[in-house]
């Protein structure tokens, strides 16, 4: 484990979400994207347009995470909302892992739904596309729950952050363009990550990001007058991070998407 900014509003780590077991006594809400299972990685396809049309795996780039620890970690430090976003085949292990629902004693809300914007068709064409993630979503035992949503379905759409010069950040196209420019290939879109932090958490709140990629939530947090700890197991993402965030605690936005 390697601290690559420590700041009074934002930590960003180098290194795994068990590495900061010992660490992290407690955050106000955890917004995170896990790698999925192994079964979800290898069963996705993408288009490789170089050389010539073809289908091929999609790789990418990290992991895949197995089993609901990193899950169970997070309720156990998390004082109000922890957010964790999945494939929609594994709501129920979520659910499962949290012990149950939030009527039945345990910590489970509900399951949420994000869709995206310009998600990959299906290249074989022999069933309907997914064109969604979930969002499992999950709440402190014993605390009042708080959003500032009201009556808001739990629905998302997502599409594309434009930047002034004309380059997408956070982009959720991945496409052979987002590879070759080294974007990561798990990316939430900005307009997503401020809604979810701003319905789901107050300023000055403590939002913990442990798989961080491309550091969208805790810059989003920061922007918002939240604070943010961040991890990630890969150096090179969690460097950008650290990088984007140092950024926007210097006064620099000119790098971030705009809120309209």
């Amino acid at each position: 484990m390697r601290i690559l900014l420590a700041h009074p509003l934002c930590t960003v780590v180098h290194g795994s979400w068990q590495d900061l077991v010992e660490h992290v006594p407690a955050v106000d809400h955890s917004i995170t994207d896990p790698p999925y299972t192994e079964h979800v990685h290898g069963s996705i396809r993408s288009l490789d347009l170089i050389g010539g049309i073809r289908i091929k795996k999609w790789e990418p780039g990290f992991a895949p995470l197995e089993g609901f620890a990193h899950w169970q970690w997070q309720l156990s430090i998390t004082r109000a909302w922890a957010l964790n976003f999945c494939a929609l085949e594994q709501m129920g292990d979520y659910k499962d892992a949290a012990l149950g629902f939030r009527s039945e004693g345990g910590y489970y809300v509900r399951s949420w739904i994000w869709r995206k914007g310009q998600a990959a068709p299906q290249l074989s064409g022999n069933c309907p596309a997914n064109s969604c993630e979930g969002i499992a979503v999950a709440h402190a035992k014993g605390g009042r729950m708080r959003w500032n949503g009201r009556g808001k379905h739990a629905w998302w759409d997502g599409g594309v952050e434009e930047i002034a010069d004309g380059s997408s950040l956070d982009n959720v196209v991945f496409s052979n363009r987002d590879r070759l420019e080294k974007r990561h290939p798990n990316q939430k879109p900005a307009a997503l990550c401020d809604d979810l932090i701003s319905k789901f958490t107050q300023p000055g709140d403590l939002i913990g990001d442990w798989f961080c990629g491309s550091g969208a939530i805790a810059a989003r947090s920061l922007v918002l007058g939240r604070r943010a700890i961040a991890c990630d197991a890969d150096e090179g993402w969690a460097t950008f991070t650290a990088e984007r965030c140092a950024r926007i605690l210097a006064g620099d936005l000119s790098r971030e998407p705009k809120k309209l």
